[in-house]
């Protein structure tokens, strides 16, 4: 089975989204956070809800009426590597934190649990029935909490809370089992369907709100606020001597539920516009375009570490509109570098599906 061409561009567009928000937040000055970089900034909502529908849907392309053992070993195994990564990066950047390091500690630790429920639900013989229900009492029970603003950790709130990130996940591999069920004729008139449903979602909170506004921090997303011990951070954790109580607080955004249905509409729309752009993908676009989409926990990481460094050497938020548009031109092309060297030096015997 040969990989998704379509499925890999949009992990990338994904990622290099991510990347983009995390270095504005790391590295751009607050003064310079306007125009075209200001507007990408605030549509970050489309980028961890992509993100979470593709590793759901991606398990289904493996072929979900072959899934052994073997391979649910595989896809638990990636879930918990997922989760420990997470964990590892916020005890580098917060230290031990409870509960928020081992239960809600970033969007790789959601992708992971993400994973793991999938490849549970992979196995049950009415994994359609299933999926759908699940999906539906997550929903449900994400629009009451918020509805009656009840915080119940980890699902509405931590570092990284569950709901309803999760349930885009969940709903990729829902779409992912139900397209296996069809002949490629109806698979075409799902993804269209698809499309147009996600087109019209976003027309309408296009109208109520404006233009891409439903997704913007001071309409569609509300911030949860985390209260974390200051000599639990690496640097203080290990000192023996005594200091006093100090405490900071980390600030994360959290979808409201007409940005989730915004989100999940955007995120259908583009799913199914690349779907029907495979053809072109195949025929016209190199093999290189796809490469960091492929990696992306690795390109992840790369990322992350690169912020820190210019971080350590400038200080936080020091680039200018300038200099920032050379750091992202660097680090893009650096990332292709690198996955384009891994090519070349650890080629792949077998080409694996996505």
């Amino acid at each position: 089975m040969k990989r998704k061409k379509y499925v890999d561009l949009l992990r990338e567009i994904a990622l290099f989204h991510m990347i983009f928000q995390h270095s504005v937040l790391g590295l751009l000055s607050h003064s310079d956070n306007v125009g075209i970089f200001r507007f990408f900034y605030e549509i970050i909502p489309i980028c961890p809800a992509l993100f979470l529908f593709l590793s759901g849907f991606s398990i289904t392309i493996k072929g979900e009426n072959t899934i052994s053992n073997e391979k649910f070993n595989q896809n638990f195994f990636k879930g918990i590597v997922l989760i420990l990564s997470a964990a590892l990066l916020f005890f580098i950047e917060h230290g031990h934190q409870f509960p928020d390091l081992y239960f809600a500690s970033g969007i790789l630790n959601t992708i992971g649990i993400s994973l793991i429920i999938c490849s549970v639900l992979v196995m049950l013989p009415n994994k359609i029935i299933f999926s759908f229900l699940l999906i539906l009492y997550l929903f449900i029970l994400y629009f009451l909490l918020y509805q009656f603003q009840i915080q119940s950790f980890p699902l509405d709130t931590g570092y990284e809370p569950l709901l309803p990130t999760l349930i885009f996940g969940l709903i990729g591999f829902l779409f992912g089992l139900i397209n296996n069920r069809m002949n490629q004729k109806h698979e075409k008139i799902l993804w269209f369907s698809i499309g147009v449903i996600g087109f019209t979602i976003l027309v309408i909170f296009f109208i109520l709100y404006g233009p891409f506004k439903i997704f913007y921090s001071n309409i569609g997303r509300y911030t949860i606020e985390r209260l974390f011990n200051e000599s639990n951070r690496p640097e203080y954790l290990f000192q023996f001597n005594e200091m006093n109580a100090a405490f900071y607080k980390a600030y994360i955004w959290n979808y409201k539920p007409t940005c989730f249905i915004a989100t999940l509409g955007g995120v259908l729309f583009l799913f199914s516009i690349a779907y029907f752009s495979e053809p072109l993908f195949v025929h016209f676009f190199p093999e290189k375009i796809f490469l960091p989409g492929r990696k992306a926990l690795l390109n992840y990481f790369f990322h992350l570490a690169v912020i820190a460094v210019l971080v350590v050497i400038f200080g936080f938020n020091r680039f200018n509109t300038f200099w920032f548009t050379i750091y992202l031109i660097l680090i893009y092309f650096s990332i292709y570098l690198i996955n384009y060297l891994i090519l070349i030096f650890f080629p792949n015997k077998k080409k694996k599906p996505i």
